[in-house]
């Protein structure tokens, strides 16, 4: 079975103290249209802000079931990418927490500096979320809504806890 090797897109140093060649170049646009960040649409140098930004698109879609730029055309989708601000969760979803969709919003902030600084700060973010959700989880009632909001979340922060350990590593 062949071993697979993570590498970081942007280059940098590997497990191994060995300098990485970058896999994309400045002014290139690649990736999957309305999963990529402002700056990789823009053709800027991006960095691991990107990335958080495309786990924000991920999440978003995991908690309301659709994307968050999607338009009909690449141009349009890319369009909405770079000018407009995602809807927000609780018009499709009402049972997203005003604390989850804070997060999600920071995420998917079109300035990087503006971002969670690393997926580390997300991923606390999102187990103190996780963890206020349990403690608080007993005043819920036990309704098919508030047990569906809070697997949601869960779901969400295992997902995001995991994206934070590959990433971190």
């Amino acid at each position: 079975m062949a071993k697979l090797k993570p590498q970081k897109l942007t280059g940098g140093v590997d497990s191994e103290g060995e300098t990485m060649k970058p896999l994309t170049n400045p002014g290139v646009v690649m990736g999957t249209v309305g999963y990529e960040s402002p700056e990789q649409v823009r053709g800027e140098t991006v960095d691991h802000r990107s990335d958080l930004f495309s786990f924000g698109l991920i999440l978003f879609e995991m908690l309301c079931g659709e994307r968050a730029f999607h338009r009909e055309t690449m141009a349009e989708t890319m369009t909405a990418i770079l000018k407009e601000d995602p809807p927000e969760l609780s018009e499709t979803n009402d049972k997203i927490s005003p604390q989850l969709e804070k997060i999600v919003r920071r995420c998917l902030e079109k300035k990087p500096e503006r971002r969670f600084h690393s997926a580390h700060d997300l991923g606390f973010a999102l187990e103190s979320l996780s963890a206020s959700s349990t403690t608080s989880g007993k005043n819920l009632t036990t309704s098919r809504f508030s047990n569906y909001r809070r697997n949601c979340e869960t779901e969400a922060c295992k997902f995001a806890n995991a994206f934070g350990r590959i990433r971190c590593c």
